[in-house]
């Protein structure tokens, strides 16, 4: 069975070594809610658009009633059709934080800091843990 017939792996004539074909169809794209909690995404929409524009938009009382990531996270685990409009708005919120990255000229990738300035401070009464 040749490479493009289905096979994951293949011996390379020229080299002799096995060579690895990706698993992932090409069709799809990597899920980009894999790994990602549903209290990471609450923490990150809260920070990016606030409770009151949230609740705006998904109309539910964990929202706009008194709202704390708590009370929202069992709402949210106990009702599936929230969890899903608050997905989508997650990822609406990644898309939104990508093009304005364009936009500003950064790109898409996390540019290390340029000198040892712009690195963050360690409070001298804070220990560290690595020993």
């Amino acid at each position: 069975m040749s490479p493009q017939e289905g096979s994951h792996y293949f011996l390379d004539p020229e080299s002799g070594y096995h060579q690895g074909m990706t698993t992932v169809p090409r069709d799809r794209a990597p899920d980009p809610l894999h790994g990602v909690t549903l209290e990471r995404m609450l923490t990150e929409m809260v920070a990016h658009f606030g409770w009151e524009v949230m609740g705006q938009r998904i109309k539910v009382r964990c929202f706009t009633s008194d709202p704390s990531i708590p009370s929202s996270l069992r709402f949210l685990r106990r009702t599936p059709w929230a969890r899903e409009r608050v997905e989508e708005m997650y990822l609406y919120m990644l898309r939104e934080q990508a093009r304005q990255r364009r936009a500003d000229g950064k790109g898409d990738s996390i540019a290390p800091p340029e000198s040892s300035d712009e690195l963050p401070d360690n409070d001298a009464g804070e220990s560290s843990d690595i020993d």
